[in-house]
């Protein structure tokens, strides 16, 4: 039997030195240990789970049972309606669409693909706008819940499709995607292979700074075995450097306080001073970034 837990070198710096933070339990009760790349600070879960580990963890439960690792019925449409809305924010503070007129004047057909696209609603949405946008996900509930509504969705390993194209799209999301997969540098890699020579990437996920450090195993995003990598800006714009993308835009949200039912006038005030004032400082908890592929 294959093991389904291995120790792995630093996904960054491939260093094999790291510092243990804390161990979490969890909702299948199993251990999983966090640690620190003791050479360039990564956090990650290592010794890692491998996919077949993962797997149970994104059973339909996860997606509509409301706990700290899923959602409140993600096919709802107020969820759908909430998740559009950040997208929508997270491209304008990144000033995108400024770059996708500049995209349709140089294409007659723009390809997006969004990876971890789940149940579809970034492919819909873009599509909308009349790209050719595609999504992939290892997910087969939301896979199947998207193709009913006619959009393109391929259900397994985006690194194994030959029907998913090197130099074919202009546009790869990754939206809160990227902590889950087991190898991010190849994920940047291979997205460089299939932009073409003037791709966009765009990335939104939890950011590992202040909030994080506070609250340490309690922090809203420790979420293992779902999430495996937290990043800090820097070293994700380290790793996407390395793969052969520069930065042109990013932002910082999120103070921890989320969206309630019935909240108070007291805590909706708070929620959006606090929401204010990190992404001023730039101390938000989750970050989205714009990257392009750089010419070769």
């Amino acid at each position: 039997m294959k093991t389904l837990h291995c120790k792995i070198p630093c996904n960054l710096c491939n260093s094999r030195n790291f510092t243990h933070l804390f161990n979490i339990n969890s909702t299948r009760n199993e251990k999983f240990q966090v640690v620190s790349c003791s050479s360039c600070g990564l956090k990650q879960v290592n010794p890692q789970p491998n996919i077949t580990a993962v797997k149970p963890y994104y059973s339909d439960t996860y997606f509509l049972k409301r706990n700290e690792r899923g959602y409140d019925n993600y096919y709802s449409e107020s969820v759908r309606n909430e998740i559009c809305r950040v997208y929508e924010k997270n491209l304008s503070d990144l000033n995108f669409w400024k770059h996708e007129r500049g995209l349709k004047k140089k294409h007659k057909i723009l390809h997006s693909l969004d990876l971890g696209c789940a149940a579809g609603y970034f492919v819909e949405l873009i599509k909308k706008r009349h790209w050719q946008a595609e999504g992939i996900d290892l997910a087969k509930g939301p896979v199947l819940a998207a193709r009913k509504r006619n959009l393109k969705i391929h259900l397994g390993d985006w690194f194994s499709k030959s029907s998913i194209r090197s130099g074919k799209y202009h546009l790869i999301t990754l939206w809160a995607s990227i902590e889950h997969m087991h190898n991010p540098y190849e994920v940047f890699k291979r997205s460089v292979k299939l932009l073409k020579a003037d791709g966009h990437l765009i990335i939104s996920t939890c950011c590992y700074n202040y909030l994080a450090k506070l609250q340490g195993k309690n922090w809203r995003f420790m979420n293992v075995p779902e999430h495996l990598y937290f990043f800090n800006q820097a070293q994700i714009t380290k790793m996407a450097k390395k793969a052969g993308f520069r930065l042109i835009s990013s932002v910082s949200y999120g103070s921890g306080l989320t969206k309630k039912k019935d909240a108070s006038y007291l805590y909706k005030t708070a929620k959006f001073l606090a929401d204010w004032l990190v992404k001023k400082l730039k101390q938000g908890d989750m970050m989205a970034l714009h990257f392009q592929k750089i010419k070769s």
